[in-house]
């Protein structure tokens, strides 16, 4: 009869036999095993160690340079509000000086207005109507020549039919820069006036008070 009990110790020896084997090679695996990892962790912390130590090193240096351009930055910034601040007060005070500088002269234009600049001021509008108005009525025909090697017309210049108004603009022009040159002369206010009424006698004298429309119809003369 078989014995079951029997059976069962016999498999528990083989078992025995078995795990008296594969346990030594089981534990000097393990071993290997946990050797390897002890290792890796070894390298692993060596080789971060260093990267991290020069990371470090380059964030310190990179930190010292940030600084110092911080300082930089600060100081460049501080001297430009200065010079900003600088730039205003300049802009503000010329452009007080400028107000000024036309207050002053508006007001020596009035003083001298009733001291010979009037009559002066007068005359220098009349003779810039006569001006620009002569300079309007001057007309110009070209001067045509017929070339001998080609047989054609062409303009070689310009000749001017009425000169009388092209004398009459550059008087009135000369007249014009005389005058003005007089403004804030120290000349004595009768001599201002006189020459202000000769240099405007001149021009009338040669047609400077008659001015035509472009039919050449008269208009009424310039007003004195």
């Amino acid at each position: 009869m078989f014995n079951q009990s029997t059976l069962i110790d016999r498999r528990l020896d083989k078992l025995d036999r078995i795990e008296s084997v594969l346990a030594p090679q089981l534990d000097e695996a393990t071993a290997q095993f946990d050797a390897k990892r002890a290792e890796r962790r070894r390298k692993a912390l060596s080789e971060h160690r260093k990267r991290i130590a020069a990371a470090e090193k380059a964030e310190a240096a990179a930190s010292a340079v940030q600084r110092e351009a911080q300082v930089a930055f600060d100081r460049i910034n501080a001297e430009h509000r200065a010079a900003d601040e600088r730039l205003r007060l300049a802009m503000a005070a010329a452009h007080g000086a400028s107000s000024r500088l036309g207050r002053e002269q508006g007001a020596l234009r009035q003083a001298l207005d009733p001291l010979g600049n009037g009559v002066l001021d007068g005359a220098l509008a009349a003779l810039q109507a006569m001006r620009d108005n002569a300079r309007t009525l001057i007309r110009q025909s070209p001067r045509l020549r017929k070339s001998w090697f080609t047989g054609e017309t062409e303009v070689v210049g310009l000749d001017t039919e009425n000169p009388n108004m092209s004398q009459l603009a550059a008087l009135c022009a000369s007249a014009i820069d005389e005058l003005e040159a007089l403004r804030y002369s120290e000349r004595t206010p009768a001599e201002i006036e006189a020459a202000a009424r000769a240099a405007l006698q001149r021009c009338r004298e040669i047609g400077g008070d008659t001015y035509r429309n472009l039919i050449g119809a008269p208009f009424e003369a310039l007003p004195a």
